[in-house]
């Protein structure tokens, strides 16, 4: 088979770490924009792939499957990216290379991965490319941006250092190969796992995260209210449980056992052709069955009249 040992892949990423740490400056710079870029567009492309979706699986697992190309990219194109050079510790340990080389690699390549990400976001919510599905992606690009930037720090750090396990093994797995289509494969496979997990990466979240600002601003939404939660949600998230909890009461008026389903999956393709989706709660009784959709938007209208949706229902 093409390919070296565990050792013998440890021992080149090694001498890797020799030449990453005396890059000039200026290719250092450029090549850590470049991996940026690179990991952005697959970014990017996850967004545009899934934004139509309701599935929080099917997401994740077309995410999984088409964010996985990125990494290989990364190291066909030479590129220099921060999570991949962790392993530089690998020099460092085997005494190849000093703590300044590798710490100045680190922050080098850190700024340099966030500039080029930076310059896809720009491009991608300035330019119209977020407008597509007349605003659906933009919706779907902020929520996306809002869940990582207001996740706990401590579920970041350790989603972060899950990801950067499969991160480093798709490295070493990649330099196992002798051959091209080897070091795809051996890139691709511990990346689809951490977008499947929902795992976080670093410098593709600079990406998700500045778009997502970006987009709101184009929108007309202030970064300071781009979170999950303020007072107006709150009261009209108290405003949509009392109403369900009087539904139910006048529920229990004729039915003894009303049952209540929260965020239930529902599919009507019988009568509308591929007609399926997630209703936020049904309340059935004898004889009735109550579909109640709850929505607070970013910002984008969405009308009870004459709305597809609740046609469907």
């Amino acid at each position: 088979m093409n390919l070296f040992t565990p050792k013998e892949a440890a021992l080149n990423y090694a001498n890797a770490s020799v030449a990453k740490s005396k890059l000039a400056l200026p290719n250092m710079a450029l090549l850590s924009i470049l991996a940026g870029m690179l990991i952005a567009f697959p970014g990017a492309v996850t967004n545009m792939a899934t934004y139509a979706l309701e599935n929080n699986s099917s997401i994740r697992m077309i995410s999984g499957l088409l964010f996985a190309f990125g990494l290989g990219m990364v190291i066909l194109s030479g590129a220099e990216l921060f999570t991949g050079n962790t392993l530089m510790s690998i020099g460092l340990l085997d005494k190849r290379i000093g703590l300044c080389g590798m710490l100045r690699n680190w922050v080098v390549v850190f700024l340099g991965n966030f500039v080029g990400s930076l310059i896809v976001a720009i491009i991608t919510a300035k330019f119209g490319w977020v407008g597509a599905g007349n605003g659906a992606l933009a919706v779907f690009s902020m929520k996306v941006a809002i869940g990582k930037m207001t996740m706990p720090f401590q579920n970041a750090f350790f989603m972060g250092v899950l990801c950067n396990i499969l991160v480093t093994l798709g490295v070493l797995f990649s330099l196992s190969s002798k051959d091209v289509a080897g070091r795809i494969l051996g890139a691709y496979t511990p990346v689809a796992f951490f977008v499947i997990c929902g795992f976080n990466h670093s410098i593709a979240d600079m990406y998700f995260g500045v778009c997502g600002l970006l987009t709101a601003q184009v929108y007309g939404i202030t970064a300071e209210n781009l979170t999950w939660f303020n007072q107006e949600m709150d009261e009209c998230a108290n405003d949509y449980v009392a109403y369900i909890l009087e539904l139910v009461e006048a529920a229990k008026e004729t039915c003894s056992d009303p049952v209540v389903l929260i965020e239930q999956r529902v599919d009507f393709s019988r009568w509308v052709e591929q007609g399926f989706g997630t209703s936020d709660a049904i309340l059935i009784a004898d004889g009735t069955i109550h579909v109640i959709d709850y929505k607070h938007g970013l910002g984008i209208l969405v009308s009870a009249v004459e709305n597809p949706q609740l046609k469907c229902f």
